[in-house]
């Protein structure tokens, strides 16, 4: 089962502050086969704040930059998928909308 319960948030992986966990579960057999955290409002407000700070410099990198950035974050999706399993059909669709997002960034200039 997979287990994640902390946020990652100004570039450390932190305990939430104020959520609580719980079980998500397949819809076609109804088995839990993760447990995650629902941040509350602490969490958000950090996640916020974290955001705030690092947009000043976000801001300027370039499209092809973030393009980069996000073909990185692809190539681990796809490094771990054995390691997840089963399960990579909750983040497939997520995939292919970073993947569209880098090709239009590539190509729509």
């Amino acid at each position: 089962m997979l287990d994640k319960t902390e946020f990652y948030i100004n570039g450390s992986w932190v305990p939430s502050q104020d959520g609580h966990s719980f079980p998500v579960l397949n819809p076609a057999t109804e088995d839990a086969f993760a447990t995650i955290t629902l941040g509350g409002a602490k969490d958000a407000e950090a996640a916020i704040a974290a955001a705030k700070a690092a947009f000043p410099a976000w801001s300027m990198t370039s499209p092809a930059d973030r393009a980069g950035y996000l073909q990185k974050l692809l190539d681990v999706y796809i490094a771990r998928n054995d390691e997840m399993g089963n399960h990579t059909h909750c983040i497939r669709f997520r995939i292919r909308n970073i993947w569209l997002h880098i090709i239009c960034r590539k190509h729509c200039k």
